[in-house]
């Protein structure tokens, strides 16, 4: 069973960039970010010398990757779906109803089990942070709180 990291955007985020999500996922300090999670920081170097974001060639699938572990291992899976009024089991809090309501795109971030003891966790919220940003979204996390950006792209919870 997967866990999701879901993010609501009011704009679509286009093509995928490779390049340009790579950039974004490792602008952040991770050390620090390794504390927050929990994570131990000897996972920093041997990720990101593997790291990679994979895409199709020119859009032609609704899903890119992000590898960052050895040859065969499960990467990161994000999926971009158009959305259309849809979810009707996903009840955010009040304050996100009209956020929601203009919803025309959700990212799902998917990672197996393993991957929320690894640098997949860091990565995935990393993943879920460029996608807010570019499609001025609000995601609901792993552990299904309602999170929202700030003008610094801090997450920032969101309550009734």
């Amino acid at each position: 069973m997967p866990f999701v990291i879901r993010v609501f955007n009011s704009i679509p985020l286009g093509p995928i960039n490779p390049q340009e999500i790579l950039a974004a996922i490792t602008e952040s300090n991770y050390e620090t970010l390794c504390g927050q999670y929990g994570l131990d920081p000897a996972l920093i170097d041997p990720g990101l010398a593997r790291l990679s974001v994979l895409a199709a060639p020119k859009a032609e699938a609704p899903f890119f990757t992000v590898v960052y572990r050895t040859d065969g291992d499960r990467p990161i899976v994000i999926t971009v779906q158009d959305w259309e009024s849809g979810g009707s089991d996903i009840l955010p809090p009040k304050s996100l109803q009209e956020a929601f309501a203009a919803t025309v795109q959700v990212v799902r971030i998917e990672l197996a089990e393993d991957q929320l003891q690894d640098l997949g966790l860091l990565l995935a919220y990393e993943v879920a942070r460029w996608a807010a940003v570019q499609g001025k979204g609000f995601l609901q996390a792993l552990d299904g709180r309602w999170y929202r950006l700030n003008v610094y792209k801090a997450f920032l919870p969101v309550g009734e």
